[in-house]
């Protein structure tokens, strides 16, 4: 499913965090094998970089409802309560979803993780 950019994320967004959201979307109607899915992922990471050394100056993420919410690499708020893996970040039980290619600790328990079923415990961000 595409998803639907609203007026206020275009110009709030920065220009690497509207393409880390294109490529996530196209990544997950690739199979993570093929080469094109490998390419999209290293350039994700890249793109993470520099959104996560940008993060001081960013503005603030609009929500669905207008409401500004402090985000962290990924579009997953602060408030969250498991938040992704940064790159090179290591974890005792890391996990990572075939979908959004997002991982987390899966070792850490909280009120979604253990993730069970090996379920996202970033599923309600998928189509953002």
């Amino acid at each position: 499913m595409k998803r639907r950019w609203t007026i206020k994320e275009l110009t709030t967004l920065s220009d690497e965090e509207v393409l880390a959201g294109i490529l996530t979307e196209r990544l997950s109607t690739l199979n993570g094998y093929a080469p094109l899915a490998k390419r999209l992922v290293s350039i994700r990471a890249a793109l993470d970089k520099k959104i996560v050394a940008n993060q001081v100056t960013k503005a603030p993420t609009i929500g669905r409802h207008g409401k500004a919410i402090a985000s962290v690499c990924g579009g997953i708020p602060k408030t969250w309560p498991v938040q992704p893996l940064k790159i090179g970040e290591t974890a005792k039980s890391k996990a990572t979803c075939g979908t959004c290619n997002r991982s987390w600790d899966d070792g850490k328990v909280t009120s979604i993780t253990p993730a069970p079923s090996a379920r996202c415990p970033f599923e309600k961000f998928h189509n953002s």
